[in-house]
């Protein structure tokens, strides 16, 4: 199962395996977009903004235009 990290400065990775990512990155780490809004849920919607626009291919002009709550998660793990 993939696991995705997202780090202090907002970078996000995936990565194929669990014991991978724990080795290679620090961070905060999940696995599905249930657990990414788990352990978002008090992070400021600029910082997912900012995670979103260092993915590859988004940009944001407007924070309204992530949205959060079922579709913001599952967006940003998409992408990632």
């Amino acid at each position: 199962m993939k696991t995705f990290v997202i780090d202090s400065t907002n970078c996000a990775k995936a990565y194929l395996a669990a014991e991978t990512a724990r080795k290679s990155s620090s961070g905060t780490r999940f696995t599905t977009e249930k657990e990414l809004r788990s352990v978002s849920r008090d992070w400021p919607l600029s910082r997912l903004v900012a995670i979103w626009n260092q993915l590859p291919g988004t940009l944001l002009a407007d924070l309204t235009e992530l949205g959060y709550g079922e579709s913001g998660g599952n967006t940003i793990t998409r992408q990632v």
